[in-house]
C-alpha cells in the first residue's frame, strides 16, 4: 500500500469477492475475517475496510489451517506456540511411561505425539535463525536425554546431542526439514503434487475473481525466485553449480542424492525392521 488510491482499490475488490459470495450463496462470517498488514514501514498506511458495511477488525497475528502468521512474517509466534504445545506432549509422554524400558516403543511414541506437531507444514515455517532451530531442537535432546535415563538408569546433562542422536539413530528435527524442502521442491519441478498445485502453478490458469489491479510477478518469475531460494540454502544438496537443472530433474539421481545423505548423515545404520518403517 503506497497511497490511499490503493486502499480505496483494495476496498473496492472487497466489494466485489462479497457481492460474488452473495451470488454464489456462500456465506462470509464477517466476525471472523481481520486485517493483517506485512510492511517494513514504520508507519504503515491503516486504512479502515469493511465487508458489507462492517468495519473489519485489525489484528498483529492470525491462525490460518493451524499456522500462526504475523506482521513480520518470521513465524516466532508460531514457533514459540508450537515448543510450548510440544513440551507439555513430552512431559505427558515421560509421565505415562515411567513403567517402559522399551527403546523402540518410546521412540514411536515421541515420533507420533511429540516430533510429528513440530514438524506439521515446516516448510512454511522452518527457520532460518539459528536460536529459533535451537529453541526446537532442545525438546528432542531432552526426549534423547530420556532414553539414555530409561537405558542406564541415570541422567547426564554433559552429553552432547549430537552423541546422543547416534547412540539411538535419531536425525536432528533441522535435518529433517531440510530433506523435507528439498523433496517438496522436486515434486514442485516433476508436477507430482497434488492438482491443485499444478493448477495454481500453470501460468495460463486464471483467477476465479479477475482482479484488473494485479500487478504481481508471473507464475515463471515465482518459481524461479523458489527455485533461487532453495539453491542458496541447500547448496549441500546441489553440486551441480547454476546448470544443475537438467542432471536434477533426473529422478534416480536425485533419489540417490537425498538417499546417501539421509542415511549416512541424518539416520545412521538402520537396527531394526520396525525402525525403517517409523522413520
Amino acid at each position: 500500500m503506497n497511497s490511499n488510491l490503493d486502499a480505496v482499490l483494495l476496498q473496492s475488490d472487497l466489494d466485489s469477492l462479497f457481492k460474488w459470495c452473495t451470488v454464489n450463496k456462500l456465506h462470509l462470517n464477517i466476525e471472523k475475517c481481520s486485517i493483517l498488514s506485512y510492511t517494513r514501514k514504520s508507519q504503515p498506511l491503516k486504512h479502515v475496510y469493511k465487508i458489507n458495511d462492517l468495519v473489519l477488525s485489525r489484528s498483529d497475528s492470525v491462525t490460518d489451517l493451524g499456522i500462526i502468521f504475523d506482521t513480520n512474517l518470521d513465524f516466532f509466534q508460531h514457533i514459540n506456540s508450537m515448543v510450548s504445545k510440544a513440551y507439555r506432549r513430552l512431559g505427558i509422554l515421560k509421565r505415562k511411561t515411567m513403567e517402559f524400558s522399551s527403546e523402540i516403543a518410546l521412540k514411536v511414541l515421541y515420533y507420533a505425539h511429540v516430533r510429528s506437531s513440530l514438524e506439521n507444514c515446516s516448510i512454511i515455517w522452518d527457520p532460518i535463525y539459528s536460536n529459533k532451530i535451537e529453541i526446537i531442537e532442545r525438546i528432542q535432546n531432552n526426549f534423547l536425554r530420556y532414553l539414555l535415563y530409561k537405558k542406564n538408569g541415570i541422567y547426564l546433562q554433559d552429553v552432547s546431542s549430537s552423541y546422543l542422536r547416534d547412540m539411538f539413530n535419531i536425525p536432528s528435527l533441522c535435518s529433517r526439514r531440510d530433506v523435507s524442502c528439498v523433496l517438496f521442491f522436486y515434486k514442485s519441478e516433476t508436477n507430482h503434487l497434488p492438482k491443485l498445485w499444478i493448477r495454481i502453478s500453470e501460468s495460463e490458469s486464471e483467477s476465479v475473481i479477475p482482479n484488473p489491479h494485479n500487478q504481481s510477478e508471473s507464475n515463471s518469475d515465482s518459481r524461479n525466485r523458489f527455485r533461487e531460494f532453495i539453491m542458496n540454502r541447500f547448496r549441500g544438496f546441489f553440486p551441480f553449480g547454476r546448470n544443475w537443472i537438467q542432471s536434477f530433474l533426473l529422478k534416480t539421481r536425485f533419489l540417490e542424492i537425498v538417499k546417501e545423505r539421509t542415511t549416512h548423515h541424518y539416520l545412521g545404520p538402520q537396527t531394526s525392521p520396525l525402525e525403517n518403517l517409523i522413520y
